[in-house]
């Protein structure tokens, strides 16, 4: 069996970075790999290492520090995630060549300038032919000349490159003068099955609800109230930033516990992007929440709205609520136009990976 590797993000306590990672795993194991994620760890110390690569010493680490969330993601990773041993060096990353036959760049935000590292642009592999990218994120056009000239030299040694979106695309072209398709990020491509089935042994009596889910920490609490006054409204935070005072806070969700919280409501109150894909794959509706400026540098809006406009989706904006132009989502209509990106994404994985049409 052949062997894929993917870089990726990992180790986060943050819902759409494991699920992306979980999915595109997923995904490339149903095309017929042996897959593993690559355990990279910036600037790791020795100590550190030795503790992350024993198991046993990891969980004393953990229960001493008595982070609930944190066990519970570590517990998902443990069980549902195949890990390289942790690598920190460059020399560390260059003995994984002849490990794998190939290596995938994605998803998530490696590539993008605002915390740039040169090893997710896979610029270790020295076979042209192993490389692939899918469905990075880049949305934010702040490479510098260095920042270019090298990665310029990397990209044009892949063998297959896709982004997630259409802003990405662009990007790319503009600055690398690299072409690249726009494929959809990975738990949009997964089977419904494999996101339901994680939740499966989920004991949840809170149904039929509106689920809040926010990265930013701009204060939305008394909008969400007016829209939804004598609703029950639970706000699932990561930190405690994102909680509010006046709706219940859920402040240890597991993944497991996220996906059925999201499964079983009726409305979902967003600014994430895969709190808005994740709504997206479980036809639910949504009003999505701006979660920066749009004269914020950093701005990262266009992640969504490229998303939204490739499946047809408009006027879901709390600003399209207040203007009374808010639409309810035709799913029927929706889901029609992810088969067709469902479908062109599989087959860009299909062909970098060489797999063949019977497989």
């Amino acid at each position: 069996m052949k062997k894929v590797a993917i870089m990726t993000y990992h180790d986060m306590v943050n819902y759409g970075s494991l699920f992306q990672m979980y999915c595109l795993q997923q995904i490339v194991k149903d095309l017929g790999f042996k897959v593993d994620i690559i355990n990279y760890r910036k600037d790791i110390n020795y100590l550190k290492k030795i503790v992350n690569n024993n198991k046993f010493l990891k969980n004393i680490w953990l229960h001493i520090n008595n982070d609930e969330l944190w066990l519970k993601f570590n517990k998902f990773y443990k069980n549902n995630i195949n890990k390289t041993k942790i690598v920190s060096s460059n020399d560390d990353l260059k003995k994984l060549n002849k490990k794998y036959d190939y290596f995938i760049a994605g998803s998530d935000q490696i590539w993008s300038p605002n915390h740039f590292d040169i090893h997710y642009f896979l610029d270790f592999i020295e076979d042209q032919n192993k490389l692939i990218s899918y469905a990075p994120s880049v949305v934010i056009d702040d490479f510098n000349y260095n920042q270019i000239k090298e990665v310029k030299e990397i990209l044009s040694n892949y063998k297959a490159i896709s982004v997630r979106e259409k802003t990405g695309q662009n990007i790319l072209k503009k600055n690398f003068n690299v072409d690249s398709l726009v494929v959809l990020d990975p738990t949009l491509l997964v089977d419904i099955n494999y996101l339901k089935n994680i939740s499966k042994n989920v004991r949840n009596n809170k149904k039929n609800n509106i689920i809040c889910y926010f990265l930013g920490n701009n204060n939305y609490e008394e909008k969400i109230n007016k829209i939804f006054d004598k609703e029950e409204i639970i706000n699932i935070s990561l930190n405690k930033k994102q909680d509010f005072e006046t709706i219940e806070n859920i402040n240890n969700a597991g993944p497991e516990e996220f996906i059925n919280y999201l499964s079983n409501c009726k409305f979902i109150c967003t600014d994430s992007y895969h709190g808005v894909a994740l709504a997206i794959k479980l036809h639910k509706q949504f009003i999505l929440f701006d979660r920066f400026d749009l004269k914020d540098p950093i701005c990262q809006n266009a992640r969504i709205y490229d998303l939204l406009n490739l499946l047809k989706i408009d006027s879901v904006n709390y600003s399209n609520y207040i203007s009374h132009s808010y639409k309810k989502i035709n799913y029927d209509l929706v889901q029609k136009e992810l088969n067709k990106l469902i479908l062109n994404s599989k087959e860009f994985l299909k062909n970098a990976l060489e797999v063949k049409s019977n497989e």
